[in-house]
């Protein structure tokens, strides 16, 4: 890919367009819904300028960067347009939800390239997009050429399997970022209580950064550790006791019974305390 245009110059479409432009892409430039949100994009980017939409039927290739809820909407509004990719031009979408044949109607030759990274803002997430996991669907001729390329923006390049379920792909990607992120917000909650506001962050980020560091070494069922690990009955009880938010109530019973059937399937606890720790954990949760 020598050159690329960009419709959607928001969070991922900047912060993505950025990394191709270090890998030594050419940025033609952005499409926007408005001509100012295009220019932010290419002066964060230092490449490219403001095109029309009506540009795009001659690009090589084209990354479309909206949100997964305006894709399906953006081709059709392209399309009715009287916009049509270039033979042989190679489009791009980079929603994690939808699959190739969202594109089909626009194009031939079409690919997806998914960052497995939050992106809260352009410059946030052009920065945690070094060394990051990129999902990568497109036909065998243009999947080595995207994995170079992917490489080259100091990206991770993954395989998503043929065929693969891609609605639950993306809740697998939603559940282990802004899962986490919400998890990260409760649990820093409830910290509060015990500590400066900046100490409750401190701790809640060290803990789960551990936890995380330990699945990605030995797994999550050998990670596990705690109360429900260790059979802690009254422990658990207490911790239910205490959480007088309904929803912290919830999430802990929810992640405390999967802790549950995890410890059971490690072998660290007994199923005559597994039930018990059920039974209190359904009924609260």
């Amino acid at each position: 890919m020598k050159s690329l245009a960009v419709i959607g110059p928001g969070r991922l479409g900047s912060a993505l367009g950025r990394r191709l432009v270090d890998a030594g892409v050419e940025l033609t430039g952005f499409v926007g819904r408005s001509e100012g949100s295009a220019e932010r994009a290419v002066a964060f980017c230092g490449a490219g300028r403001v095109l029309g939409a009506d540009e795009l039927g001659g690009a090589a290739a084209v990354l479309v960067g909206v949100g997964d809820d305006d894709l399906e909407p953006t081709v059709a509004a392209l399309v009715a347009a009287g916009i049509r990719a270039a033979t042989g031009a190679l489009w791009l979408h980079a929603s994690g939800y939808h699959d190739r044949a969202v594109l089909a109607p626009i194009a031939d030759r079409t690919a997806i390239l998914h960052p497995l990274c939050p992106i809260p803002d352009p410059a946030t997430g052009y920065a945690a997009l070094d060394g990051a996991l990129i999902s990568v669907d497109a036909d065998p001729a243009d999947a080595p050429g995207l994995h170079d390329l992917a490489r080259r923006a100091r990206l991770q390049p993954l395989a998503l399997a043929a065929g693969a379920d891609r609605t639950t792909y993306h809740a697998a990607c939603a559940l282990a970022a802004n899962g986490a992120t919400a998890l990260h917000d409760l649990a820093a909650g409830l910290f509060a209580a015990v500590f400066e506001s900046a100490d409750a962050n401190r701790a809640t980020s060290a803990l789960m950064r551990q936890a995380v560091e330990l699945s990605a070494q030995h797994g999550s069922r050998a990670a596990l550790s705690g109360p429900v690990a260790r059979g802690d009955r009254d422990v658990v009880a207490g911790h239910l006791d205490s959480l007088r938010d309904p929803d912290a109530r919830s999430v802990y019973a929810g992640l405390m019974r999967r802790a549950v059937d995890m410890a059971v399937n490690h072998g660290s606890l007994d199923p005559e305390r597994a039930a018990e720790l059920r039974a209190l954990l359904e009924r609260d949760g």
